[in-house]
């Protein structure tokens, strides 16, 4: 066991050729291989189109549903009630499952836009509960069709894509 003066002093900087070596080969082992086995990236839009067709599918029920229902004398605002509190009833479970506090995760610095996005999609649903009782179902459809119409100019103007 060597011990070291306290004038030595240790390099561990210092040029090894079988450390240089072996670090030199294996970068090019690395680099060989994602060569012949290049990363796969995950194509993700055979996903997002089933998701929207699902969503499309489930919107149209739920609109069929709520054209029933006003047929039997509910009416919008207990609709959007009965909604609200069957997702209450859904999120309470997963919450509990995941273990997490949504006010304690989500960032201080985004709860106005949560605010707004909350807002605008209660609001949303609303009108659209309104739209499905005041007019036929088949021209709510023609309605909702144009979405990506308005979406493509408020991407455009506000997010300048």
């Amino acid at each position: 066991m060597t011990s070291l003066n306290s004038n030595e002093e240790v390099n561990t900087n210092a040029e090894d050729p079988l450390r240089e070596r072996l670090i030199s080969e294996s970068a090019q082992l690395d680099r060989d291989t994602e060569e012949q086995n290049p990363p796969k990236i995950q194509d993700n839009r055979l996903r997002a189109v089933i998701a929207m067709n699902v969503f499309c599918l489930l919107r149209t029920a739920v609109s069929i549903s709520f054209k029933y229902l006003v047929a039997e004398g509910v009416n919008v605002l207990e609709f959007t009630v009965a909604r609200n509190i069957m997702l209450l009833l859904v999120c309470i479970p997963l919450v509990r499952y995941y273990e997490q506090v949504p006010w304690r995760v989500f960032p201080k610095k985004w709860v106005p836009i949560l605010f707004v996005r909350m807002t605008s999609g209660q609001l949303g649903f609303t009108l659209m509960a309104v739209c499905v009782s005041l007019i036929p179902l088949s021209l709510v459809m023609v309605l909702f069709q144009t979405s990506p119409f308005w979406a493509a100019g408020l991407a455009y103007f506000i997010n300048k894509e």
